[in-house]
């Protein structure tokens, strides 16, 4: 956000409350985060107004899942957002793993990296066609460095993907118990995580994670609460 815009601004809304304030952990080189960090905003501007969802749109199809298929849709893939989004992770995961099977969906912008056979990449889908393909997995990764309120990740757990996530502003909070939470950006915890996933029940946990999104993060209750603040002064 524009210094200038944001010490003008009547009032802030911000998707989830870590992005006014953080005390970050996921990458050692990384520290403090937020508004009031970067801005010294002043924390009577900032509202949380949290992003919704339609489970009209992104909803369980019931289609059969294979057990250890894993699905991303970081959107722009390039030299930045390689490492942003943690798809660097998740080549590794797969020269580590190779009978995990890992969907990589997006606007691939990257050349001279070699992938591994165990990775699909698709281009960006419209939200019918990601239905689709989300329905068609057992989990999905959001592993990325810094992340307010991932759409994609709501949308998959809508679809019954158990999520797998990075511990960074609002990704614990949109998990909750229905997941995985990796909570510094190592390789070896990460594996830990995936080798764990047999003790799961994960049919129990795709259930859980379309119904937490439904019942926290409805796209109803975002409208409310949007009306609340538009009319609050």
């Amino acid at each position: 956000m524009n210094k200038i815009i944001q010490k003008y601004a009547y009032k802030i809304l911000v998707v989830h409350r870590s992005l006014y304030h953080t005390d970050y952990k996921y990458f050692s080189t990384i520290g403090k985060q937020g508004l009031k960090n970067l801005y010294n905003t002043p924390s009577d501007k900032v509202i949380e107004l949290k992003n919704g969802y339609s489970s009209d749109v992104y909803r369980v199809k019931n289609y059969d899942r294979s057990g250890w298929s894993f699905i991303t849709a970081p959107g722009r893939i390039d030299q930045q957002t390689f490492y942003l989004k943690g798809v660097d992770l998740l080549v590794e995961l797969c020269k580590k793993m190779p009978y995990i099977e890992v969907t990589i969906v997006g606007d691939w912008q990257l050349n001279g990296i070699t992938l591994p056979k165990n990775i699909t990449c698709l281009p960006k889908l419209s939200p019918s066609d990601l239905v689709e393909v989300y329905n068609r997995h057992t989990f999905y990764m959001q592993l990325s460095m810094a992340e307010g309120f991932p759409n994609a990740l709501c949308e998959a757990m809508l679809c019954g993907c158990v999520p797998i996530g990075s511990d960074v502003f609002g990704i614990p909070e949109i998990i909750g118990d229905t997941g995985f939470l990796l909570r510094e950006k190592k390789f070896d915890e990460l594996i830990r995580i995936i080798e764990n996933l047999k003790n799961f029940d994960l049919k129990y946990l795709s259930e859980k994670a379309a119904e937490r999104i439904i019942r926290k993060f409805s796209l109803e209750q975002r409208n409310k609460r949007f009306l609340e603040i538009l009319y609050s002064d």
